[in-house]
């Protein structure tokens, strides 16, 4: 002993240190016998990756309204085209929401006009019949900045079906 201070022995040094590895053994083992499906649903969450998203929701029936009328404005073609199903929905947290969508789009009966504009509710139109019908799978990219109050189609890529 010096200066009355109690002389530790190797054994009580080692002591404090025995809850800290017992927590981190219990840890590693918690998280070793997670079920496959636990872990892949915590891969799932991880920031910035892609997640699936039901055809069904309404997000990705909302993002298909737009990629669509995206499209119609930029294309060529005299009739509107519409989505009649939507094969596949991803979203991703970026800058907002990016939204991958692949759909089925076919024409339509209506004509572009000077008046509808990009307003016109494609709920509305007819699809087009027999030679008059056009058939489309495309892959989309949309992204979704809801705090800008903006929606861009970013990508697409259509094929005749």
């Amino acid at each position: 002993m010096q200066d009355g201070a109690p002389v530790l022995t190797s054994a009580a040094m080692e002591r404090p240190h025995f809850p800290l590895a017992m927590g981190l053994a219990l840890l590693a083992f918690c998280l070793l016998t997670l079920s496959p499906d636990a872990r892949a649903e915590l891969r799932g969450r991880r920031t910035g990756e892609r997640q699936y998203l039901s055809p069904n929701d309404p997000r990705a029936q909302r993002a298909a309204q737009a990629a669509v009328s995206s499209y119609n404005m930029g294309s060529n073609s005299l009739y509107y085209f519409r989505d009649t199903k939507i094969v596949g929905a991803e979203y991703q947290m970026v800058a907002g929401l990016k939204y991958y969508l692949t759909l089925v789009l076919e024409s339509t009966q209506c004509r572009k006009t000077r008046v509808s504009g990009d307003h016109m509710d494609l709920t509305t139109c007819p699809l087009a019949a027999g030679a008059q019908q056009e058939k489309l799978h495309c892959d989309f990219e949309l992204l979704d900045v809801p705090w800008k109050n903006m929606t861009q189609l970013l990508k697409h890529d259509c094929k005749q079906v």
